[in-house]
C-alpha cells in the first residue's frame, strides 16, 4: 500500500478536512478505468480497510437511476461538481442534445 493511500485513509478516519458534497452532484473521474462516476451527495466511508466515495446514480430517466454505488478515492484522478441534482440534469439534457422545445409555428 503507497504511503499516499495511507495518507487519505489516516485523513478521513481522524476527521481532516474532506470535501463536502451533500447536495451535489458529482461526477468522479478514476485513472485506473479512465471512465466516470456520477454520483448524488456522495460521502466518504472506509470499507474492508480502503477508503471510498458512496452515494447513488442521479435520477435523470435512465436505466441507473438511484442505484448505489461506489469509488475508491485512491482511483479518483478528477472530478466535477454541480451545485445541485437540478443543475447536473440541466447538463445531462444539453449533453443529449435536448433543450426545452421552441413553440410550434401555427400552419398556414
Amino acid at each position: 500500500m503507497s504511503d499516499r493511500s495511507i495518507k487519505r485513509r489516516t485523513a478521513v478516519t481522524s476527521g481532516a478536512d474532506n470535501p463536502d458534497f451533500s447536495g451535489k452532484v458529482v461526477i468522479f473521474y478514476t485513472s485506473n478505468e479512465g471512465g466516470s462516476h456520477t454520483l448524488a451527495s456522495p460521502v466518504f466511508e472506509v470499507r474492508a480497510g480502503r477508503l471510498f466515495v458512496t452515494g447513488r446514480s442521479p435520477v435523470v430517466g435512465g436505466w441507473m437511476d438511484g442505484l448505489a454505488g461506489a469509488v475508491a478515492w485512491d482511483a479518483v484522478s478528477a472530478y466535477l461538481v454541480y451545485d445541485s441534482a437540478e443543475a447536473y440534469k440541466a447538463a445531462f439534457k444539453r449533453s443529449r442534445g435536448e433543450t426545452e422545445a421552441a413553440p410550434k409555428k401555427a400552419k398556414r
